[in-house]
């Protein structure tokens, strides 16, 4: 009796073991295509915030690195020729807002066509725009020397308003604005709701990134436009100054028309509906507008006060 129920014991928990194995086997296969999908769609979801945000914020850690350590981040660069300093100093200290650590010499700014630019501690110069400085200085060229000090006006309003922090809280912050703006305009439009495939909602993914990326990126122009029109803006009053950085102004129009019309194959036409084009992904507005916004104020001063008729154009 006793070897029969230890044979019925035996087999009872040989059958369980069986059947409980078989059920694992049925749930792993199961969960297997549940399992598949989540890593596909976690996987198209981390692409998707690849391409929708890591440019802008890979551009607002590296900006925010060189800010916080600007003598670091720049130190590679030569300092300016005391001269230059001298005058740049000069000039700064009548805005009452000085507060430089050095002047530096960018050899690329030459290359991509910038005369001049700044951190929140330095001021930046082309190679070509050092040159003329120290020309005019020689010569005492009042007309050139007044481009530069219009420029760094311009320059000092950024430093003034902390523009290169906002730029980098633009980069980190706009990619989440620009997601949650999509998602609230999709949300509000019918035919967004409409419920699509597995495949389907994932693929459209890649796009979405893409239409995100592009927004994102026009909405950081649109911000950096509107601190450099300030800037202009904010140049001193005087006609010599605004005729100045009308000039730079003037001159870097002359260098783009080589550039993008360099054999004139383009009717000014065409020519104008390039540059209005490729201002959406500028950081300056056209130069066109911000000429005519200068001829306003010296047009307004010159009315004001018939003495500014002595200044030399």
């Amino acid at each position: 009796m006793k070897k029969v129920y230890i044979i019925f014991l035996t087999a009872l928990s040989i059958m369980t073991t069986i059947q409980t194995f078989t059920m694992q086997q049925a749930g792993i296969k199961a969960a297997a295509p549940h399992f598949t999908k989540k890593i596909f769609s976690s996987s198209m979801t981390g692409i998707h915030w690849l391409i929708a945000a890591g440019d802008s914020l890979y551009s607002g850690a590296q900006n925010a690195k060189t800010l916080l350590n600007e003598k670091k981040s720049l130190e590679k660069l030569n300092n300016a020729d005391q001269e230059i300093t001298d005058f740049i100093l000069s000039t700064l200290e009548k805005t009452n807002y000085v507060n430089i650590d050095a002047i530096k010499i960018n050899p690329s700014y030459d290359f991509f066509g910038i005369p001049m630019g700044t951190f929140n501690k330095h001021i930046m110069l082309a190679p070509e725009t050092d040159s003329e400085i120290k020309q005019a200085l020689a010569t005492n060229d009042q007309i050139i020397l007044n481009k530069w000090r219009a420029t760094l006006e311009h320059e000092n309003s950024h430093r003034k308003h902390n523009d290169l922090w906002w730029r980098v809280a633009a980069d980190i912050t706009l990619p989440f604005l620009t997601h949650t703006s999509v998602k609230i305009i999709r949300n509000a439009i019918p035919i967004a709701k409409k419920t699509r495939s597995f495949i389907s909602e994932q693929c459209i993914k890649i796009p979405t990134a893409f239409g995100k990326n592009l927004i994102t990126t026009i909405s950081k122009f649109t911000v950096q436009k509107h601190q450099e029109q300030r800037a202009d803006n904010e140049i001193s009053d005087d006609i010599n100054m605004l005729v100045g950085k009308k000039t730079v102004l003037s001159e870097n129009e002359q260098k783009r028309i080589k550039f993008f019309n360099p054999s004139n194959k383009l009717s000014p036409k065409q020519y104008e509906w390039l540059i209005w084009s490729l201002n959406f992904f500028e950081s300056h507005p056209l130069p066109n507008e911000r000429i005519k916004k200068l001829d306003e104020r010296i047009a307004l001063l010159r009315n004001q006060s018939p003495d500014n008729e002595r200044t030399i154009l």
